[in-house]
């Protein structure tokens, strides 16, 4: 399950910075535009790996509508009182976006979920999900508990990066102000 390798924000880079459109052909480009272009498409790439790795875990859970589609419902009301952000049809935008590139509205739902979530309704979601992910990968009852526990720590971290990439996305900012700045926060003036 691969994300479009374009983060959204890129293309404002280029466009401002680089007077360059991202979706237009060009022809002789200098080595430095060149070289720009690479490093912002290289900076992009944690996130592109990022967004991979979360569909990827959502990709390991039962799919909406098939037979077990009452996963779904389970996992709602296991996560707590905003668990039904959780259900394919209230998420399905979010998921469609990553899918194109942009992944933070998708992490910004599972984290508003995850830290809303109590330390029962962590242990319930895990023994939901342990128990679809046991069954997907030939695992064994007992290991349902610490699969879920597993896919819920990983998920909740992934989303962390994404949303710590977006912040104040360099992309957008005016990029030589926000490196003086830094400099001179640290002491190099």
């Amino acid at each position: 399950m691969l994300p479009r390798p374009y983060y959204p924000s890129t293309g404002d880079y280029f466009r401002r910075m680089l007077n360059m459109d991202p979706d237009k052909p060009v022809g002789d480009l200098s080595l430095d535009r060149v070289t720009r272009a690479a490093v912002i498409e290289a900076a992009d790439a944690q996130v592109f790996a990022e967004t991979t790795h979360l569909l990827r875990l959502i990709e390991l859970l039962p799919l909406p509508g098939d037979d077990e589609s009452r996963f779904w419902w389970n996992l709602a009301m296991a996560a707590g009182e905003h668990g039904t952000a959780l259900l394919p049809g209230n998420c399905q935008h979010q998921v469609l976006g990553a899918l194109r590139g942009d992944s933070e509205p998708l992490a910004r739902r599972y984290q508003w979920v995850f830290e809303n979530m109590t330390d029962e309704d962590r242990t319930t979601a895990a023994e939901v999900i342990g128990q679809a992910l046991a069954k997907r990968l030939n695992g064994t009852e007992d290991s349902s508990p610490y699969l879920g526990r597993c896919w819920l720590a990983d998920c909740e971290t992934t989303v962390w990066r994404i949303i710590a990439l977006s912040a104040n996305d360099p992309d957008v900012l005016d990029a030589p102000a926000r490196q003086h700045a830094f400099q001179a926060a640290w002491g190099d003036d």
